[in-house]
């Protein structure tokens, strides 16, 4: 099933009209899932409000400039991943009335700008208002919860009466609540209008009823346009057509979707077979009957060339009282032809809409589902999958559509998307898809009761333990017509509308005089064709039409609808009529002219067809793309959103802000004498334009033409009304319904964000995927112990980072930036902080604290690839600077951490670790807290050799397990082994050296460990290998090696981290007595730099507390010492690999993380593979900047010639 959908995908094509931030990311999500996108837009850039001028040699944002991380989440994630830096940028606000000599206040610079008016510190009313504004946010967060949480209750509010419900003063209202919102809608004068529970919730979410303590607001470095260019460049990449100057004029499709209002009006369309006729076919107009020549077949027998009415075997059968090959008996159709219209009527069709249905109610099912075909209007015929029943049957879904009934309390209730199931016999209507369209089901007392708000939808009794419902077919809606006051007909039924059933209903008086006069006309001969075809919602498949029988009809005809004469607009609309049987559905055919999709006709005539269309415009515009086309739903949703026009100047007349120069703020409020009022934007405050020149305003709506203008341009901005918020709620009625998806701004709060995620959400909803959005975070808000801790740590960083850049981003939107002036590193790392307790710990903790808050999740990096690693980098980096710098040659150790405040937890993990010193009991425990941990898990991220030490690498790209056989065949070669010697390997891992040694050279191998999992392992790999003979594995220590043993080589790799500062001297001793006369000592080990192994040894470290518990890494200087102090062993040869640790560490970090799963299903969490994880990082980060090394060294004893032999060149290899 995916290879057929990836093909289907592939060729796919879409156009996508807008190019604002909805039709962009609508075009950026379907690329990259293959689908070919054709982008459109009328000017002659992209961005839509995005805009960015150069004046007077300064670049400026003239349209959005503005974002943040709480109101912002997907905006902030798509700049991320498209590299687009961010800056500080300023969001305070200032009210300025009655030209200045009003209440006058702003938030810039604190309590100066609050107060900038002095005397409103003595004024009881200013005072009254602030506490207001407390108060104000705490009734509208209660107000939003209360909606929230009772979705029934009326969201009819508007601002306005929210406000003077609540008794909130005229002072407050005009100069803070007016102007906070008429500086984000633009609406200064019908902002009380708008709807309370949008406008409350943007404000509450935005935390624009603070004064103060607002999230951290910023703006694109470079300006916006930036981002729009990387967008667009990423479009090209992936084969995106950008078409700008292309104004679209249409958006027309040939699916025939029902246009019709709920009152009952509607627009028919008939059909007829276009046949290649001669004269002597041509309609006898003075027969009563009409002639059709042509294959066709019996409905009821299937037999050719005659009708159902005629067909003999139904009469005998009739006669007979045999009804078996009846189909339903209540199936009365009959089709006849008039001429070159076919006609098909059913006798039910005339008082269907007067039919008793009954419909159990039904908690457990998943949709809406019924056995009879006449009652949908609208409908597509298709294989919709199957359906399990309760007798564990399967059957399938042949259909789906809408069904209009009219319930007992006399309301309309519209089932959507009805599963068409032959084999279920009995209508079920699903309460789970009820709830998704907003009803609330009501069971108790035997009874059901379905509400929509204070609305009391439908009632249903229960009978038998089944509730059931009763409701007529309703005459808005179904296939039938009905003589009621407004005389409304309705005739939708499968197939065409028979004249003799048009005559009928004439004599029955159900028809307007021009549809009686209609009915009797002849059907034109010179009809343009359209395709017969209908196509699914959300898929790209195409599907013809068959007849009953299963033939293939010919190509239908259009002709002219046939209106009533109170048709609602919009006019012209038509009514798809479908035969009964459709054929399997084909894959799109982009050669076949009239395939089901959209045609998109641009100003200069041209016209391109699609299989589908996203109209990423204002809603306005959208409909008149739409024209005469344009549905019932999609004009009343589309027509509810409201515009504001609004006229812009970019000038440097300063006589458009505050009177008081300490009020100024980013965005100031002002009010004329005469209640005009307007907006300035302060752009040298947002973009952080240096004010050496004169400084740049942008002004909305001024009373008068700015001094100084330097640009003006006019534009619209949707509002969040209530008819908007009601409209909002029921655009899923509307999305892809005719191949046509809608997006943009209008479809949320208006904002830049709403629009992102509406384009997104809209290409999703076209793939047929569930659209992932981001949510708003919470604000961060830290307890007064936190607040002290992040004081602390800000503190630490700004003085400590002196190399590279470290961003913290707080998930409350609170931006922390620490750069370094030296140029020694050039990393900028993006950390995001998640809880405050990220800060508690690292002040209380220091390095540890930081791996303990990774760990559980309080931070994470926006580069999931290179950031820890990066992060890390950026830690070396400025400790050697700060190192160097530091003139104080004092010993340190734990008691000396990098934070005063964590040397009470430094001192604790210091003798923590003093206890686990590696005595022979102690060692064992600490051996297999690691490495017994499982050897599935080691398995999935090292290589075949299951080798745990570093590879030798000789290209960048090489394979692992090539490497790491490199590094195992230099030690043995170093070791000079042959057939004759007897091997001894201290901490033989899983076998990997012994397996190999033996294969290579035939010689003796014992190995010993205090891994029980490793001694399992390694036996079952030799056994396997049928070595048994040759190997041996012993569970033991260094030190319990027996004495009258001797070796010929001894090999110890990535054993000797293990032993123990305090133990160095003894392993020694231990390993040169089991060394026989003439042998080798080969060993491989990690290293630290030697003037800081005594800080590192005397410190706390995150290897030791959470991976290798005792664990010490020594210098080459106490390596060789401890050497010469306990034996007469003497270094042969040395070299340093630890470059090759790097990308070892890679390839293991690699596996693991692409393991992820597999891991989880070992038993191990979420907190173990973020341990590890940053286990990686933190080492590969060691060896890439050299501050760990990694050595093999060769010993021997003085005199022992004959262990080299007389060869005075080479006598060890390197690597």
């Amino acid at each position: 099933m995916r290879a057929v959908s990836l093909i289907i995908m592939s060729r796919t094509r879409v156009a996508v009209v807008g190019g604002g931030v909805s039709g962009l990311m609508a075009a950026y999500t379907l690329v990259k899932e293959g689908v070919e996108v054709v982008l459109y837009e009328k000017e002659d850039y992209l961005g839509g409000h995005i805009k960015t001028v150069t004046v007077e040699g300064t670049q400026l944002d003239i349209g959005f400039m503005l974002c943040n991380r709480v109101t912002y989440p997907n905006l902030m994630q798509l700049f991320e991943s498209l590299g687009v830096d961010m800056e500080l940028s300023d969001m305070s606000i200032s009210v300025s009335l009655e030209d200045g000599r009003g209440c006058e206040w702003g938030t810039r610079n604190g309590f100066s700008s609050l107060f900038a008016q002095k005397k409103n510190v003595l004024n009881p009313y200013f005072w009254k208002m602030i506490r207001e504004i407390t108060k104000f946010n705490d009734d509208a967060l209660n107000y939003i919860e209360e909606l929230e949480n009772n979705p029934d209750i009326d969201r009819n509010d508007t601002l306005g009466h929210f406000a003077q419900s609540r008794g909130y003063t005229e002072l407050f209202q005009k100069a803070f609540l007016i102007p906070t919102c008429a500086s984000i809608w633009l609406c200064s004068s019908e902002v009380m209008n708008l709807s309370a529970y949008s406008v409350l919730s943007s404000l509450c979410d935005q935390h624009a009823l603070q004064l103060f303590n607002r999230p951290q607001w910023l703006t694109p470095r470079g300006r916006s346009q930036k981002y729009v260019n990387k967008v667009k460049e990423e479009l090209e990449k992936r084969g995106c057509q950008i078409r700008t100057n292309s104004e679209i004029v249409s958006v027309l499709t040939n699916d025939k979707v029902s246009n019709s209002a709920p009152n009952g009006d509607l627009t028919l369309q008939v059909t007829r077979k276009k046949q290649n006729r001669g004269p002597q076919h041509q309609r006898d107009k003075s027969r009563g009957k009409s002639k059709f020549k042509g294959d066709f077949k019996c409905h009821y027998c299937g037999g050719p060339n005659h009708y159902e009415r005629d067909c003999r075997k139904k009469k005998r059968d009739q006669k007979n009282g045999n009804n078996e090959n009846k189909k339903d008996d209540k199936d009365t159709t009959a089709v006849a032809t008039d001429g070159d219209v076919v006609i098909i009527c059913d006798d039910a069709c005339v008082s269907s809409s007067c039919q008793e249905t009954d419909w159990i109610i039904d908690s457990g099912a998943s949709y809406h589902i019924t056995p009879h075909r006449d009652m949908f209007t609208s409908y597509t015929s298709g294989n919709f999958g199957r359906v399990r029943m309760a007798n564990h049957g399967v059957t399938e879904v042949i259909g789906m559509g809408n069904i209009n009934l009219e319930t007992d309390t006399g309301c309309r209730l519209i089932l959507r998307d009805v599963r068409h199931i032959p084999d279920i016999r009995l209508n079920i209507i699903s309460t789970g898809k009820l709830d998704d369209d907003g009803y609330v089901s009501n069971f108790g007392e035997g009874k059901w009761k379905l509400t929509k708000g204070s609305l009391i939808t439908a009632k249903g009794k229960k009978k038998n333990s089944l509730y059931l419902m009763q409701a007529k077919l309703s005459n808005g809606e179904v296939n039938a017509a009905v003589n009621n006051s407004s005389i409304e007909l309705w005739h939708k039924r499968l197939g065409h509308l028979s004249q003799k059933g048009m005559q009928l209903l004439a004599k029955k008086k159900l028809l307007p005089d021009s549809e009686r006069k209609e009915s009797s006309q002849e059907v034109p001969d010179d009809l343009d064709p359209v395709p017969s075809r209908t196509t699914r919602d959300h898929g790209g498949d195409v599907q013809g039409e068959q007849n009953d029988t299963g033939d293939n009809e010919p190509v239908d005809e259009q002709v002219p609808p046939v209106q009533t004469d109170d048709l609602v607009p919009p006019p012209e609309a038509t009514v798809r009529r479908s035969t009964r049987q459709t054929r399997p559905s084909t894959r799109y055919n982009p050669d076949e002219k009239n395939h089901a999709g959209c045609a998109i006709t641009c100003k200069d005539g041209l016209e391109e067809l699609y299989d589908g269309c996203i109209i990423a415009a204002h809603a306005p515009d959208a409909l008149k793309m739409l024209g005469n086309q344009a549905t019932y739903d999609e004009s009343r949703i589309l027509g509810a959103f409201k515009y504001v026009h609004s006229d812009i100047f970019l000038h440097h007349d300063n006589n458009l802000m505050p009177k008081n120069v300490a009020a100024w703020s980013s965005l100031n409020f002002l009010g004329t004498n005469n209640d005009k009022v307007y907006t300035t934007y302060w752009l040298n405050a947002i973009q952080n334009i240096n004010e050496a020149g004169l400084p740049f305003f942008l002004t909305l709506n001024p009373p008068y033409t700015p001094e100084h203008t330097l640009l003006k341009w006019s534009t619209s901005y949707p509002v969040p009304s209530v008819a908007a918020s009601k409209a909002s709620l029921e655009l899923n009625h509307i999305q892809g319904k005719r191949r046509i998806w809608f997006c943009g701004a209008y479809q949320g709060y208006c904002f830049h964000e709403d629009g992102l995620k509406a384009g997104i959400a809209a290409a999703h909803n076209f793939l047929g995927k569930r659209s992932v959005i981001q949510t708003n975070p919470k604000h961060m808000v830290p307890s007064w112990l936190e607040t002290g801790a992040r004081l602390l740590v800000t503190r630490f960083l700004k003085r400590f980072i002196a190399t590279g850049c470290l961003i913290l981003l707080e998930e409350g939107g609170t931006t922390f930036t620490f750069e370094g002036t030296s140029k020694k590193s050039t990393l900028k790392v993006y950390l995001k902080v998640h809880s405050p307790q990220f800060y508690w710990k690292i002040a209380t903790e220091a390095d540890l604290g930081l791996a303990d808050a990774y760990i559980n999740g309080d931070f994470s990096l926006v580069d999931k690839n290179e950031g820890l690693f990066n992060l890390f980098m950026i830690f070396i980096a400025n400790t050697e600077l700060s190192n160097y710098a530091s003139k104080q040659n004092k010993k340190r150790g734990w008691w000396t951490p990098l934070i005063f405040t964590s040397a009470f937890a430094s001192a604790k993990y210091f003798f923590k670790h003093v206890a686990r010193q590696n005595t022979v009991t102690q060692a064992r425990r600490n051996i297999s807290q690691h490495y017994d941990l499982s050897n599935e898990l080691f398995s999935l991220f090292l290589d075949e050799t299951m080798s745990y030490t570093c590879a030798v690498f000789k290209t960048a790209d090489e394979d692992l397990k090539k490497a790491q056989l490199r590094k195992i065949h230099m030690l043995i070669e170093k070791a000079k082994i042959n057939q004759e010697h007897h091997i001894l390997e201290i901490g033989c891992g899983w076998g990997n050296l012994a397996l190999e040694v033996v294969k290579l050279t035939g010689c003796k191998y014992t190995g010993i460990t205090l891994s029980e999992k490793q001694i399992q392992y390694a036996e079952s790999i030799v056994k396997e290998a049928g070595l048994q003979d040759r190997i041996e594995f012993i569970l033991c220590d260094y030190r319990q090696l027996p004495k009258t043993n001797k070796y010929d080589r001894i090999i110890a790799c990535g054993m000797i981290e293990a032993v123990g500062h305090e133990f160095y001297e003894e392993f020694f001793r231990c390993s040169e007595s089991v060394l026989a006369e003439n042998g080798i000592f080969v060993i491989q080990f990690i290293s630290i730099a030697d003037e800081k192994y005594d800080e590192f040894r005397l410190s706390p470290g995150f290897i030791k507390e959470y991976i290798f518990p005792g664990g010490n890494l020594p210098s080459l200087s106490r390596v060789t010492s401890s050497m010469a102090a306990a034996s007469r062993l003497s270094v042969v040869h040395l070299e340093e690999i630890g470059i090759h640790y790097y990308p070892t560490l890679r390839c293991w970090r690699e596996n693991f993380l692409q393991n992820h799963g597999k891991i989880l299903d070992l038993g191990f969490d979420e907190k173990f593979i973020r341990t590890w994880e940053y286990y990686f990082d933190y080492c590969a980060a060691g060896f890439k900047s050299r501050v760990l090394g990694d050595y093999q060294i060769v010993f021997s004893r003085p005199g022992d010639v004959a262990a080299f032999g007389h060869e005075p060149y080479n006598i060890v290899p390197s690597a």
